[in-house]
């Protein structure tokens, strides 16, 4: 079994998960596994959770906005119930408190299998306490959902492409210099939102579902956006 631990600083290694799973957006396409997940009948939607941060230009390092976090929760929630999935009802969590470890550890296990190959993902147990969880409420699958995404202000996205064209001049000059060649730069990203849907079977202690969807320059709280990725998957 994975073990969901305690990883209280997970939060800030946000952006280096983020690098993670853009570098290796090709890595892993949808994982299905028999049966059909969308003949299951019997699924409940564990609470998403979501990490999502705000930068207005003036705070700097771990820009983790709580409010927001739980909005998009309460949000993807809202749209997984009341969409055509077979999702019967939602196991309700409070990831502020008494169930922080199991949030930390739910990020922990999305973030492996959206890196993972397919024959690792079949292969991988759920965790336990999940497995538990399932039990305890009489039912077979589980929905798992993990979102991370961010978002800027006008001024500090303008302040950042600002940045931005000074070190494409000096990228450009210094190739130049060295007799030509390709510049190599990043550009800034106003906003990203990444949501990832795992589903786990209770009676065989193996996930039959992964997918996820990376959204490069995608409003993670726009409800429109979001749709779209669920949709996708």
């Amino acid at each position: 079994y994975i073990i969901l631990c305690n990883m209280k600083k997970l939060i800030t290694l946000y952006p280096a998960v983020l690098a993670l799973c853009l570098l290796t957006s090709c890595a892993t396409a949808r994982f299905v596994s028999a049966p059909d997940v969308a003949s299951i009948s019997d699924m409940v939607l564990i609470r998403p959770y979501s990490i999502i941060s705000y930068y207005d230009g003036k705070n700097s390092g771990n820009a983790v906005n709580d409010s927001l976090s739980v909005c998009s929760e309460e949000m993807i929630s809202e749209l997984l119930l009341n969409s055509p999935m077979s999702v019967k009802h939602m196991i309700d969590l409070d990831y502020s408190a008494a169930d922080a470890d199991f949030a930390y550890g739910l990020a922990d296990v999305m973030s492996y299998l959206s890196t993972a190959k397919r024959k690792a993902i079949g292969e991988t147990r759920i965790p336990y306490q999940v497995d538990s969880l399932l039990e305890s409420q009489g039912v077979r699958y589980g929905m798992l959902v993990f979102a991370a995404g961010f978002d800027k202000s006008t001024k500090a996205y303008v302040k950042e492409m600002a940045v931005d064209a000074v070190v494409a001049a000096l990228s450009v000059a210094l190739s130049v210099m060295l007799g030509g060649g390709v510049a190599m730069y990043g550009v800034s990203l106003k906003s990203s939102s990444d949501i990832m849907i795992a589903v786990a079977d209770s009676e065989t202690d193996r996930f039959v579902f992964f997918d996820k969807s990376l959204g490069q320059d995608r409003n993670p709280m726009d409800r429109t956006s979001v749709w779209k990725q669920l949709d996708s998957m």
